[in-house]
């Protein structure tokens, strides 16, 4: 259970990673992902460069491992819709699949917040 959390979490901070390399949610979309010993991965939607293609990979190894250093606590919790529409800004609110009144649950790690039900780490540290 604990490497699937570890799999799933990593998967939410390359999120945070890629917006700190510059390509926030606006930019480079998440748009699914899969958190398993043999494939883990997070597609993303939109385009870049073939230069910044070029150097991402080296630069989200950098953000991560500094980012995974860093540590953090990882927080899941039930909020009201307008909290949680806030408390995801940083992907441009809520997404549409969630119902007005709804009190979704968040994962916020690090600087980034978006909703999932899934397991994950108790402090980024423990992805390592």
């Amino acid at each position: 259970r604990m490497l699937h959390a570890r799999l799933h979490s990593a998967g939410h901070l390359l999120d945070v990673a890629m917006i700190r390399a510059g390509f926030p949610h606006d930019v480079l979309v998440p748009t699914k992902g899969l958190h398993t010993p043999s494939q883990a991965y997070v597609e993303y939607k939109g385009k870049i460069t073939p230069d910044e293609a070029s150097s991402l990979p080296a630069t989200l190894t950098s953000i991560l491992a500094e980012l995974v250093r860093s540590g953090g606590v990882v927080r899941a919790e039930e909020m009201s819709y307008d909290a949680a529409n806030v408390a995801c800004a940083s992907m441009g609110g809520l997404p549409g699949y969630i119902e007005k009144g709804a009190t979704p649950r968040i994962v916020t790690m690090v600087d980034d917040a978006c909703p999932c039900g899934g397991t994950h780490v108790v402090d980024v540290r423990d992805i390592r």
